[in-house]
């Protein structure tokens, strides 16, 4: 569980993130993550000129956590660098904009079996 939010809505928060993301108007807006959607999924990525597109973010919305897994690019790694700044980044945001929303956010200091940082040995 790479990056989990404690809330009472994990549903709402996540629209939440979602809107403000695709919102026009700049005031309350992010402007530093963007939706990727591969199918009926969508991924999360930064988009600093450094860092977009390094690895991604997979939500799911569950009872009373939003959890955020990482998952690497395609055949590429995610090192610990990557890790460690996709998730200081995205509680960072949460803490920016939607404080009143969680009363909790956790990080794991290192990938566990819900993220997908390196690519098969098959």
């Amino acid at each position: 569980m790479s990056v989990r939010f404690l809330t009472e809505s994990s549903s709402a928060l996540l629209k939440k993130f979602n809107d403000a993301i695709d919102q026009e108007e700049s005031k309350g807006s992010i402007t530093t993550w963007e939706k990727v959607r591969q199918g009926e999924t969508t991924f999360y990525t930064h988009i600093a000129a450094d860092w977009t597109k390094k690895a991604y973010f997979k939500a799911a919305a569950l009872d009373n956590k939003l959890k955020f897994s990482i998952v690497r690019p395609k055949n590429k790694s995610v090192d610990q660098e990557v890790y460690a700044y996709y998730h200081a980044h995205l509680i960072e945001t949460f803490l920016r904009h939607f404080s009143n929303d969680f009363t909790d956010a956790r990080a794991d200091a290192v990938a566990d079996d819900s993220d997908n940082v390196k690519p098969s040995s098959k």
